[in-house]
């Protein structure tokens, strides 16, 4: 018994300060990013928004570098209509995460700009609630939650590790023109890693580490 409790006192020490260096080794995110190269939308005014972008493009946030995505284009259709909202600044359509929703984006994995059979570089869901803004001259869809699974070879391309393909974030697009309308200005899918920022792993680290410290003091490992 005393053998085995001397060998805890040892390892836990170690154990803990190790959780210290657990951060995830990927907090990046990307972007997938409408470029207004065309495309249109459809909304009866009650049920589900539907849109497709023709023009994608792929980078790493905060990076100068860009791909243009061939093939297939950016699709998504919103969830349910929610009751109420006029479809002003002050009060927006709202739509509920509830089915009908999805978000997908198709096209050649990088580098190739052509390809035969587009991929799927993502496939996701609306988690959250959606709003349609009628803006002057043009309606702004917002989600500020989506997530979804990245094609592992865009994260190979990108330079970032693939052990987790399940990410989240946000997306926001702006529609124009008549009903149905074509698709103008920018819009964008920006996303990353859902797993703890590192200052918050180092915080448990420090948590646990106090707790070790604190259980040696009371004798943890001492002769019985």
């Amino acid at each position: 018994m005393k053998k085995c409790r001397i060998k805890l006192r040892n390892v836990a020490p170690i154990f803990v300060v190790l959780s210290l260096f657990t951060a995830p080794t990927w907090a990046t995110q990307i972007d997938f990013a409408g470029i207004g190269m065309g495309g249109t939308w459809s909304w009866n005014g009650a049920g589900p928004l539907s849109a497709t972008a023709d023009g994608v493009e792929l980078k790493v946030v905060g990076s100068s570098s860009t791909f243009l995505v061939g093939g297939s284009p950016m699709t998504f259709t919103s969830g349910s209509l929610l009751p109420g909202g006029s479809g002003t600044l002050a009060s927006p359509w709202m739509f509920g995460p509830s089915s009908p929703n999805s978000f997908t984006v198709m096209g050649c994995l990088p580098p190739a700009t052509s390809c035969s059979t587009p991929a799927t570089l993502f496939s996701g869901q609306f988690t959250g609630n959606q709003g349609l803004i009628n803006g002057t001259g043009s309606l702004l869809f917002d989600a500020p939650d989506v997530s979804g699974t990245v094609n592992p070879g865009v994260l190979s391309y990108l330079g970032l590790s693939s052990s987790s393909t399940s990410l989240s974030g946000s997306f926001n697009f702006v529609l124009s023109g008549s009903q149905p309308g074509g698709l103008s200005g920018s819009g964008d899918l920006i996303v990353g890693s859902p797993v703890p920022e590192p200052v918050s792993m180092a915080l448990v680290g420090i948590g646990l580490l106090a707790v070790g410290i604190a259980l040696r003091r009371k004798g943890l490992g001492a002769k019985s």
